[in-house]
């Protein structure tokens, strides 16, 4: 005689196949201890034996990055980046240096497994995203505007 009521099983057997699947274990990697800012850092999560019908849809690694100092976090969203569902990327560009910290979670049905980890960012020679300049259109702030011309000659006066 079982000592589990005979739902427990009806309620495991309704669940659908997605909610039951899990890898056999999770692993994240982090690319580097220092980065400059601007530039990127990135976690990979590599699910060992996957078992997500479509990697794709059925699994998912989000994230949320901070500056140690800060009470802010910047939400993030990961990427599967293989068809076999082996590897997910998650990836995060510091705006300023300092000290930063953050938690990585791969979800996949009913399965969680969170990471967190720590970096430094330090003062470099990257300039930050190009944004467009709305004052002169064809310009970017902060950046020198590339020549659209194929002249050899010298350059227009003015």
């Amino acid at each position: 005689m079982s000592r589990h009521p005979g739902w427990i099983g009806a309620a495991v057997l309704a669940l659908p196949p997605a909610a039951l699947a899990a890898p056999a274990g999770v692993s994240f990697a982090q690319s580097a201890p220092t980065v400059e800012a601007y530039d990127f850092v990135e976690v990979t999560v590599s699910p060992s034996a996957p078992d997500a019908g479509n990697p794709f849809t059925d699994a998912a690694v989000t994230g949320w990055f901070a500056r140690a100092d800060a009470k802010d976090r910047v939400a993030v969203e990961g990427f599967c980046d293989s068809a076999e569902g082996n590897l997910f990327r998650i990836r995060f560009t510091p705006s300023s240096p300092g000290s930063y910290a953050y938690e990585v979670t791969y979800r996949q049905g009913a399965f969680e497994k969170i990471y967190r980890g720590t970096f430094r960012a330090t003062d470099g020679r990257r300039r930050g995203p190009v944004r467009v300049d709305s004052a002169t259109p064809g310009t970017s702030s902060g950046r020198a505007r590339a020549s659209t011309t194929t002249s050899t000659g010298p350059p227009p006066s003015g």
